[in-house]
């Protein structure tokens, strides 16, 4: 059951990413936030969009080795969404390992065996994305990096409700 209000996604990115930063500096990781000028508020449950946050920006952390960078930005999309993305400089995933990344348990084998996982963490982020009726994907380089993308719908102050976004190949 989501609790929805307008929320700033970007505010919430800021606090999760002030939340781990000292996970990061052990690491030797930069995290930057891409500020937004003008990004509108989202319809959304704001402790889902912070868990979502968390878990994209903690795998980006985790898959990331020391001395990376991990970006996260915004933009409003013409069908009436924020879409936030977080990039890393990390190990990458394989091309045909991507589409069992959302998936229940799978196990996607990674470059860095230390932070091995049983991916249940993308299984929760897709579904609480597709709860606020966005959609998530990825794109990947093995040994360049990865970027996650998910979307949520623009707050109206109507109380219109945009167009829901069609999946996306990853």
């Amino acid at each position: 059951m989501l609790c929805l209000t307008p929320v700033c996604v970007e505010a919430t990115a800021l606090l999760v990413v002030d939340s781990l930063r000292t996970v990061a500096a052990e690491k030797t990781i930069v995290i930057e936030i891409v500020a937004a000028n003008g990004l509108p508020a989202v319809q959304g449950d704001r402790d889902k969009l912070e868990q979502i946050l968390w878990n994209l920006i903690g795998n980006a952390i985790k898959f990331t080795p020391p001395g990376g960078r991990i970006t996260v930005d915004f933009r409003t999309t013409p069908e009436g969404f924020v879409q936030t993305s977080v990039a890393d400089t990390g190990c990458g995933i394989d091309p045909g390992h991507v589409e069992k990344l959302f998936h229940e348990f799978s196990k996607v084998p990674s470059a860095n065996p230390t932070a091995q996982g049983a991916q249940l963490g993308l299984f929760i982020t897709k579904s609480l994305v597709t709860m606020h009726r966005g959609t998530i994907w990825v794109e990947s380089t093995p040994g360049v990096g990865t970027r996650f993308y998910f979307t949520v719908p623009v707050a109206s102050s109507q109380g219109d409700s945009p167009q829901p976004a069609t999946e996306r190949e990853a």
